[in-house]
């Protein structure tokens, strides 16, 4: 569930402990453990996220009854791209780490094209590039 908090769209968890919970349960829950499943800078990006968690969700119960699963997506290796683009961008593991905490996942996809669509050659390699391409 999705509810704006300081301007921001924070996705809220309907189930606590195990037990699908009111919207005033889940936001007591959230404002007393800060639990949360995403901060999105839109409902739009938020509402986006969720159905995708949700499909998830459903192929995780799927494929633990027995079912076949049909989406094979490695969200894992996902993460590890935004990581990759965060320690590129920020210099450290650690800064990457706290950044991916603290950020809007809309954000942390920007940087993570950002990033990855730069060029693998530092700025003179470039240069020597351009000039033996122009011969």
């Amino acid at each position: 569930m999705g509810v704006n908090i300081n301007g921001k769209e924070v996705l809220i968890p309907t189930v606590v402990n195990g037990r699908v919970v009111s919207e005033k349960e889940a936001i007591d829950a959230y404002l007393k453990t800060g639990r949360h499943l995403g901060i999105f800078s839109s409902p739009e990006a938020s509402t986006a996220y969720a159905q995708r968690l949700h499909e998830q969700e459903a192929q995780r119960i799927k494929k633990a009854k027995g079912g076949v699963v049909e989406d094979t997506t490695d969200y894992t290796q996902y993460n590890a791209r935004i990581l990759k683009a965060l320690i590129k961008r920020y210099g450290s593991e650690s800064k990457a780490r706290e950044v991916m905490r603290t950020s809007d996942a809309g954000d942390l996809l920007r940087i993570m094209r950002e990033e990855e669509s730069k060029s693998a050659y530092t700025p003179a390699e470039e240069l020597l590039l351009r000039r033996y391409a122009s011969r």
